[in-house]
């Protein structure tokens, strides 16, 4: 978690959240602290921990929301949700972003790779002095 994109009072605010919701998730009831198995590490259960979730609700003159906007602490656009919850809220963007990142790192080795063994950027146009890589 950046707290530089929070507010000062993020503490005190999700806290407020939290106890308004009684510690429970609002989505699927679990309690803080509730033990669950673990998905990653099947056999070794959890503690169920109770988060406080940005939902991206329109603000009410019809402006679009936005759960990036970790300023908007307008209590309609935060939830408390467990993890998996909070998890499966998120999902999509997680979802988007992993390509995001997959296709700039492939766009990164094809642009670093192709500019190395490129013709045009050896000099002699040869391939004698060159290893299999296309390195000198």
């Amino acid at each position: 978690m950046d707290k530089a994109r929070y507010p000062p009072d993020w503490a005190r605010i999700s806290r407020a959240i939290k106890d308004a919701a009684l510690w429970r998730c609002e989505a699927c009831g679990i309690a803080h602290g509730t033990p669950r198995p673990s998905a990653s590490h099947p056999g070794k259960p959890f503690c169920e921990v109770i988060t406080c979730a940005h939902l991206g609700i329109d603000y009410p003159d019809g402006r679009p929301g936005n759960p990036h906007d970790k300023m908007d602490c307008r209590p309609e656009n935060l939830a408390a949700l467990c993890t998996r919850c909070h998890l499966d809220y998120d999902r999509v963007e997680h979802v988007r972003q992993r390509r995001r990142n997959r296709l700039a790192k492939e766009a990164w080795m094809y642009d670093t790779f192709l500019f190395e063994i490129s013709p045009e950027n050896d000099e002699k146009n040869g391939e004698e002095d060159r290893d299999e890589y296309g390195h000198e």
